[in-house]
């Protein structure tokens, strides 16, 4: 790593351009990270698995917390294990605080996602947050939760 750092240090007075020094860092970055994974296959795959299931039964404990939280809200009630509430109220309170629920429940389950793969996969748990981190965006964007790669070079 010091090598790549002093060959860096080198090049820069001849490539001025911050965004040049900055590509190149970024580049390092991953490809170092690209190795490491590659050496570490087991635990990466394990990294990943474990933090999807987390992520997943963790959205869905977020999701009936919040549906209940709504229904409450609105003056429900419990019968026999079934929540009723009036309509109207259900959607007036639901749509007015979507937005605010869903971001704020994405992110308690990604970080409670990342915080048990830290805990459980104790070995280079920063480079397998990594790979989580990177499964997890690569997902949204290939259900299209994220723009296009092709916006952000225009």
């Amino acid at each position: 790593m010091d090598a790549i750092v002093g060959d860096l240090r080198e090049r820069f007075p001849t490539h001025p351009s911050r965004l040049w020094f900055w590509r190149q860092v970024l580049q390092t970055i991953i490809m170092t990270a690209v190795e490491e994974l590659r050496s570490h296959k087991v635990h990466a795959i394990r990294a990943v698995l474990i933090g999807w299931l987390a992520l997943v039964a963790t959205m869905w404990l977020i999701s009936v917390l919040r549906y209940t939280l709504s229904v409450v809200a609105n003056g429900g009630v419990d019968v026999a294990g079934y929540w009723i509430v009036l309509p109207t109220s259900y959607y007036t309170w639901t749509w007015k605080y979507r937005p605010y629920l869903t971001l704020g429940g994405n992110a308690v389950a990604e970080i409670v996602s990342g915080w048990i793969v830290g805990r459980f996969i104790a070995q280079r748990s920063g480079l397998m947050l990594m790979a989580l981190t990177a499964s997890v965006l690569l997902f949204q964007w290939s259900i299209g939760c994220c723009p296009p790669l092709r916006r952000w070079h225009s």
